[in-house]
């Protein structure tokens, strides 16, 4: 496994994937210091939204 293309993202994809989820391949290209995945266990959210986060 490989680690999502986002680089705040710290999430696995599988292979021949190149993000964990649509939230991170929507911001691909964009400079963002969080990341915005819906994965909980991501250590790239910020500490805001980390408590809001639902585990998929």
């Amino acid at each position: 496994m490989k680690d999502c293309n986002h680089p705040a993202c710290s999430c696995e994809v599988s292979d021949g994937e190149e993000f964990c989820s649509s939230a991170c391949a929507a911001e691909e290209g964009e400079s963002l210091e969080a990341c915005e995945c819906p994965h909980a266990d991501c250590e790239g959210h910020d500490t805001a939204n980390k408590q809001s986060r639902v585990e998929v």
